[in-house]
């Protein structure tokens, strides 16, 4: 390929549209992997969001970045003698009473807050913002005939194939395939 059929060049054409993806929904505004993040994403026109999917003890998928539960609610405080919170020995009752949205407006972890991007009524809304389920965040995102990037995390419990196979039946039973949801393990 010559230098001037770069894509990186200035003016070069692009081989494809560019897409706004919202990662882990609009992070940078509100609490990652929440309906909050996407409602936001959605608001700014991203084109899809991105999300991140973790099996809890009882097989529900929800949306969780990390291996554990503490970085992004307060496991921690409702659950004191659980550390180091794995995701996957959580019930989804027991992540139901989680707090998913407090963390963002106490470690700012863009500058946003400091920078005046978020107004206080929405931080506000943000205390006690829920762990959605995978389900949830497809109904979400049917609802607004949006379209979402879904990022299967790994567990030792369960190998690759049947984590994937229990998302493509969620997408299946709610009818999102013409939704661009795509699956990444």
């Amino acid at each position: 390929m010559s230098s001037s059929a770069s894509i990186f060049r200035r003016g070069a054409a692009l081989p494809r549209p560019v897409l706004s993806i919202a990662h882990r929904g609009a992070a940078s505004l509100a609490p990652e992997n929440t309906l909050a993040a996407a409602r936001k994403a959605f608001t700014l026109g991203a084109d899809l969001w991105e999300c991140d999917v973790r099996f809890t003890k009882d097989g529900v998928p929800i949306l969780m970045h990390d291996a554990t539960l503490r970085r992004t609610t307060d496991c921690y405080r409702k659950f004191p003698t659980r550390a180091p919170w794995w995701v996957h020995l959580f019930s989804l009752a027991e992540v139901e009473r989680l707090d998913a949205g407090s963390w963002f407006n106490q470690d700012d972890p863009f500058g946003q807050i400091r920078a005046g991007a978020i107004p206080h009524a929405e931080q506000q809304s943000y205390i006690a913002e829920p762990v959605p389920t995978l389900e949830e965040a497809l109904r979400f995102t049917a609802e607004r005939s949006w379209r979402m990037n879904i990022e299967i995390k790994g567990t030792a419990q369960l190998g690759p194939e049947t984590l994937a196979r229990r998302v493509v039946e969620l997408v299946q039973d709610l009818e999102m395939q013409g939704f661009g949801a795509h699956l990444l393990l």
